[in-house]
């Protein structure tokens, strides 16, 4: 738990500096032109922001939206909603369950957009064709309470394999490609784009986030501020309703997507094609799988991703709300 909580107060610090700028725009919904106001958090991976923001897709519907990218992913996203600075963000909404399962009733989870988008990865010519090769191996990892450390656990286990054996070294995504390469660890446990640019170096997929689960492994989502959604509910369907016109549009010119989420990515337009051609990442239907979900937050509470003690699964019937959802598709 204690690297949980290095996570968690890392975000806070990061977020902090950014709270002040943020809430500049004011703590309520409405901005000085009388239009609702959506204060969104965001991480530069594969998803529809990408096009929401080029084609100004929510100013277009009237809202006045103000985007800010948070690098640390999850826990720094989860600070700035717990000091009030963010509204929504996009964020993984696997690695939500835990994070904001110490702050119950602050958000919930409206709406999926991605599946599948994490995997384990093993260099050119390796040896290693199963995950419980990997016991007693180094493996590269973005956190150990993060979605691809999950994924991690749930593949070493299917393997009939104790996770805890695995020597783990944390790095971010970027940094997690050239220690593949130099071969200083057997494998990482990573996401997308870096999966795929590893698979492009010579590396080979071991392992899925869906295999791993046994069932579509909840990635990018949206979560919403409970006091926004309250105050806001037609600011929280447009959201959705805009995320999936962006998928549908991305979803229809697969030339043009894969250079807009490259740029959007920091990665080559070569490695979002492979992810998508490759089944590494999925578009999901806009309404949160709740037994996938529970899956996850099984496996979570398993793994040491919270306190003894945490019912993740009961968190979850607060946590997600599939209203929102429902009324975006219906309005479509």
């Amino acid at each position: 738990m204690r690297s949980r909580m290095k996570l968690i107060a890392s975000g806070v610090a990061l977020a902090a500096s950014l709270s002040l700028t943020v809430s500049a725009c004011g703590s309520d919904s409405s901005s000085s032109s009388g239009k609702t106001t959506i204060r969104i958090g965001y991480f530069p991976d594969i998803s529809t922001v990408s096009l929401m923001q080029s084609e100004k897709l929510l100013e277009k519907a009237g809202y006045d939206v103000k985007w800010v990218e948070f690098l640390k992913g999850v826990p720094q996203e989860a600070a700035a909603m717990v000091g009030g600075s963010i509204d929504m963000i996009w964020a993984n909404a696997s690695a939500s369950i835990a994070m904001f399962s110490k702050d119950e009733g602050l958000a919930q989870l409206v709406g999926q957009v991605i599946t599948n988008d994490n995997q384990v990865v093993v260099p050119e010519g390796s040896d290693v064709t199963s995950a419980g090769q990997l016991a007693g191996q180094t493996v590269s990892t973005t956190g150990l309470q993060t979605a691809p450390h999950l994924v991690l656990d749930l593949a070493m286990a299917k393997a009939g394999k104790d996770p805890k054996t695995v020597k783990a070294i944390q790095a971010g995504g970027p940094q997690q490609v050239p220690t593949l390469q130099q071969k200083a660890a057997a494998a990482a446990a990573t996401y997308l784009p870096f999966g795929a640019q590893m698979a492009l170096n010579g590396g080979k997929v071991l392992v899925t986030a869906d295999q791993a689960l046994g069932a579509p492994f909840p990635g990018g989502g949206w979560i919403v501020s409970t006091k926004y959604a309250k105050a806001n509910p037609k600011a929280v369907v447009a959201v959705l309703k805009a995320s999936e016109k962006a998928k549908a549009e991305l979803q229809g010119d697969s030339g043009s997507a894969a250079t807009t989420l490259a740029k959007f990515a920091n990665t080559s337009a070569d490695a979002i094609k492979y992810s998508f051609d490759n089944h590494l990442v999925s578009w999901a239907p806009i309404t949160p799988n709740m037994d996938a979900l529970t899956k996850v937050a099984q496996a979570e509470m398993k793994y040491d991703f919270v306190d003894k003690g945490t019912d993740l699964v009961a968190f979850l019937k607060t946590f997600v709300n599939t209203d929102f959802a429902q009324q975006a598709q219906a309005s479509n």
